[in-house]
């Protein structure tokens, strides 16, 4: 599990990065004002991309160390992108238009909370955190 949560947390660090090249570019081309045209669907992606840059940089820090608020954090991250696409779809209205990457996004953040969630990642954050204290005493 050590190793699957490493590479999650690998993975979160390529998101950050990616999200720091999309507010970028965003700003960089004049593209944040149709953005926000979009309304709640705009603000939720900004809301998102201040998630990702703030709880996934710490959390993938903290989940790399194997702690307990890495594997917090990188829930909160996965479970917005959830709920991020949920409204996107339901803000659609239309299921035709959700392209199949949006649908593979939302399975896999989906399945990454239920790795998370699971009781194996719980207690190899758990047990690293508690391995950690001990070895400072």
């Amino acid at each position: 599990m050590r190793i699957v949560l490493r590479i999650i947390a690998i993975g979160i660090w390529i998101a950050v990065i990616g999200t720091l090249g999309k507010v970028w570019g965003m700003w960089h081309f004049d593209h944040f004002v149709s953005l926000m045209a979009t309304r709640s669907f705009g603000i939720l992606t900004v809301v998102g991309w201040g998630i990702t840059l703030t709880a996934g940089a710490f959390g993938a820090t903290q989940l790399w160390r194997l702690r307990e608020s890495g594997r917090r954090m990188a829930l909160f991250v996965f479970g917005y992108a959830v709920f991020y696409y949920i409204a996107g779809w339901l803000s659609i209205r239309q299921t035709y238009k959700v392209t199949h990457p949006a649908w593979f996004a939302m399975a896999l953040y989906a399945a990454l909370v239920l790795l998370l969630l699971s009781p194996a990642a719980r207690s190899t954050c758990k047990s690293a955190s508690q391995d950690q204290i001990a070895a400072v005493r």
